[in-house]
């Protein structure tokens, strides 16, 4: 009676087996190239961070290209308003000069600094934004510290 039970179970794991390896063997990959990418993608933003920090994560990025955005809105009124002045001969004592080949706004590459991979001009940006939300708006180490870690694991994903 033993060896009944031996025989059936035996015959039930190699079939078994057979049916696990036959699911498992595949001739070529089933997906174009960039289906697989997107799907890595999208599993990757999934499961790396939890949802709560992916949100944060995002925002702070968002907000920081905002940020920049604002900052090149601001420079070019400013900059306007310097020459305005100038052309009308009103003082500017104790202001300082423009710098024509310093001026950051026309550097496309810093203008850009956090669209797609980083650039030479992304450190200084992110320094920026940094030292706005930490002193300009009087956040504290822990979002200098998410900030950080937000443009991090953008640049990592890409």
């Amino acid at each position: 009676m033993a060896a009944r039970k031996t025989k059936s179970t035996s015959k039930k794991s190699t079939e078994t087996r057979a049916k696990r390896g036959a699911s498992k063997t595949s001739i070529g990959p089933q997906s174009s190239l960039s289906t697989l990418k997107k799907l890595a993608h999208t599993k990757k933003k999934q499961y790396l961070h939890s949802e709560n920090t992916t949100e944060k994560y995002d925002g702070y990025v968002k907000r920081g290209k905002e940020f920049l955005q604002s900052f090149f809105e601001e420079e070019s009124e400013a900059e306007a308003n310097w020459k305005a002045a100038a052309d009308k001969e009103l003082s500017g004592d104790g202001e300082e000069e423009i710098d024509e080949d310093e001026s950051l706004l026309r550097d496309l590459e810093f203008r850009n600094a956090f669209n797609g991979p980083p650039v030479k001009s992304t450190p200084q940006a992110i320094a920026m934004f940094l030292a706005w939300k930490c002193f300009e708006q009087n956040n504290g180490k822990s979002t200098a510290d998410g900030i950080h870690a937000a443009f991090i694991a953008e640049y990592d994903q890409m």
